[in-house]
């Protein structure tokens, strides 16, 4: 069976692996999400697997079009690293965006690119937004409680992607 939350979890893999560094995976709401990245809070060894962390918001909609294709599908995620209050906008520049995710972006980008299972001509239609605010106000949780950490973040919403059925089984 194909599972979008496998497939792009195969290709964070190779985001870790391009850049050399852990790249954590996450798929669920944002109460899900941030439930578990505390509970990596609890253990040293998983802290410092926690950050930086990619974020596969469901749930979302595969929308069944034609034999060729499994699904179309549109994604919402967030590239997010662990930040400073204290940080002013050019720091957080500095230290998260430009050291930390627009690297984990760019290569994000390129490893669908060039997974087979997915059909992208060109550019992959999405919508990209730095999220400064994330490290110095902190994120809300949908019960109005503030999320532990202070975090950075890149917003990609709508990422458009079609995934193709005969390459996915191909890729088995």
């Amino acid at each position: 069976m194909i599972v979008i939350t496998e497939l792009i979890g195969d290709v964070v893999k190779r985001v870790s692996d391009s850049l050399d560094t852990n790249v954590n995976y996450q798929f669920g709401d944002w109460d899900y999400i941030s439930h578990q990245l505390m509970e990596y809070s609890k253990s040293e060894e998983w802290e410092a697997k926690k950050y930086p962390v990619i974020c596969l918001f469901s749930p979302f909609d595969e929308v069944k079009v034609n034999k060729r294709y499994h699904c179309e599908v549109k994604l919402d995620f967030l590239i997010a690293v662990n930040t400073i209050s204290e940080y002013t906008n050019e720091e957080r520049s500095e230290y998260s965006f430009k050291e930390v995710l627009r690297p984990i972006y760019n290569s994000f980008i390129k490893e669908l690119k060039k997974d087979i299972r997915f059909d992208v001509y060109g550019e992959i239609p999405h919508i990209y937004s730095e999220n400064y605010r994330y490290g110095s106000r902190g994120v809300m949780q949908s019960d109005g409680k503030k999320f532990n950490d202070l975090i950075d973040g890149i917003d990609i919403k709508e990422l458009e992607l079609k995934v193709n059925k005969e390459k996915c089984y191909e890729k088995l």
